[in-house]
């Protein structure tokens, strides 16, 4: 996204797939193409098919915002969940990295469920940089 809305670029799921109460492996890949077809949304190492909300970038996503992870903006949080091992690459990864990674995560044997009264973390924004 450059300028929301007009020079941005936003897709979903067609469904609904997140499950409350489970650990669940989410991954997005994106080829740089600057199309809805080169965002990839993956669940437990399984490509969901999408839908385009948003088709209106005109050049890149490259931006002098903060990457934020578990937050649009200001007041727009992810709230009811966790985040774990949170990994940003240079490159698309293939369908069989994904699936890879999916089923090598040790984490998802050794980590119970969320729990969905437990105490939340403090939020400490989460920012990279270039």
């Amino acid at each position: 996204m450059s300028k929301w809305p007009n020079d941005a670029l936003k897709v979903s799921t067609k469904k609904p797939v997140l499950k409350p109460g489970q650990w669940q492996h989410v991954m997005v890949t994106y080829d740089g193409s600057s199309k809805p077809g080169g965002v990839k949304i993956y669940i437990d190492g399984v490509i969901e098919p999408v839908k385009t909300d948003t088709d209106g970038l005109q050049g890149s996503i490259r931006t002098a915002t903060n990457l934020r992870v578990g937050q649009r903006s200001g007041n727009q949080v992810f709230d009811g969940g966790s985040l774990q091992d949170v990994r940003v690459y240079k490159r698309t990864l293939t369908v069989q990295e994904v699936q890879a990674l999916h089923s090598t995560g040790p984490l998802r044997a050794t980590l119970p469920p969320p729990r969905p009264n437990a105490p939340r973390p403090s939020r400490t924004p989460c920012t990279t940089t270039t």
